[in-house]
């Protein structure tokens, strides 16, 4: 079978109507048709895909090693409370703006 002939072949795929309707429904609400839908819907699955992968990946390298930071400032290490934990509050996104420094002229 020549190959230009693969490019344009398209697929019926057995829904349940309620599905059908679903998709439909939320086709129509992006401007794509069913079939461009499922197709961002499989780029955003993919995606979930590889970043889940990433993260297992990190994990897994996470195992038993411990992190040693370069202190730049070591006159400052009197003001330090101790080991701060990876996950919490603190690394949470800042809510308010940051401020920033004019421009030098």
């Amino acid at each position: 079978m020549p190959i230009d002939m693969l490019v344009d072949m398209k697929t019926t795929v057995s829904l349940e109507s309620t599905l059908r309707d679903r998709l439909a429904q939320l086709a129509a609400r992006h401007g794509r048709t069913m079939g461009e839908q499922i197709a961002a819907m499989v780029d955003v699955a993919e995606g979930h895909d590889f970043w889940d992968r990433v993260s297992v990946g990190y994990a897994d390298l996470a195992q038993g090693v411990e992190v040693v930071v370069h202190d730049d400032y070591p006159e400052y290490a009197h003001l330090r409370v101790g080991r701060i934990a990876a996950e919490g509050e603190h690394n949470e996104p800042d809510r308010k703006p940051r401020r920033t420094r004019p421009a030098a002229a």
